[in-house]
């Protein structure tokens, strides 16, 4: 168990740590849980511990294989995932685990997630809330790609745009300039229309799942 501590802790203070595990949602996290293993469609053998915050949840997805599994049911042949059960030596296999995940997030990169954690933040624990944050990401933006499996998280807005002729641009400006100027001649309901501002709308991950 010291030894676990210590990895956790490669490269971040105590207090740095504690203060991103007193941010972890477990809520969140068994969310995330239940809907790789819907998209998934079996269970995943998370692990047995939970002596800190996400310990369980980083132990189910450490090797990367349930990650791939994951980009490829989203998108099919997205990415070659490797056996690590069947390599004995552990460096070698902490080489091939390291490698599945940063084939997942090659993937999240290209489908289309704009915040990703990083894979100290997985394979030493440092951060998996990030982890969470990244796979409910992942959910919210399968539903813009037209995934028609489980849901998780909501629906990534899209930008809005908005055209103008010239025409109408210029008539919008005339008619600013005549209410500057007092009269109210060229004020009508459609003409202030050009004063308002457009309604953006978007979700940012830390805010929404952090």
């Amino acid at each position: 168990m010291m030894a676990e501590a210590k990895g956790r802790s490669y490269g971040l203070s105590a207090e740095v740590q504690r203060r991103i595990d007193a941010k972890y949602d477990k809520g969140v996290e068994i969310e995330a849980r239940n809907w790789i293993e819907d998209v998934l469609g079996e269970p995943v053998e998370w692990g047995q511990r939970d002596d800190s915050p996400g310990c369980s949840f980083a132990d189910g997805l450490k090797s990367g294989e349930v990650l791939c599994k994951l980009a490829n049911k989203l998108q099919p042949g997205a990415v070659k995932m490797n056996n690590t059960s069947k390599v004995s030596n552990p460096a070698m296999r902490a080489t091939k685990e390291k490698e599945n995940i940063e084939k997942f997030l090659t993937f999240c990169e290209q489908y289309g997630v704009k915040d990703r954690f990083s894979t100290p933040y997985l394979y030493q624990k440092q951060n998996v809330m990030a982890v969470v944050n990244t796979i409910c990401q992942l959910g919210s933006t399968a539903q813009n790609k037209g995934f028609s499996g489980p849901v998780l998280g909501p629906k990534i807005a899209e930008k809005n745009e908005r055209g103008f002729t010239e025409d109408q641009v210029k008539a919008g400006r005339e008619g600013h300039i005549g209410l500057q100027a007092g009269t109210n001649k060229l004020a009508s309901q459609s003409g202030q229309n050009f004063g308002l501002g457009r309604q953006i709308a978007g979700v940012g991950s830390e805010g929404t799942y952090d």
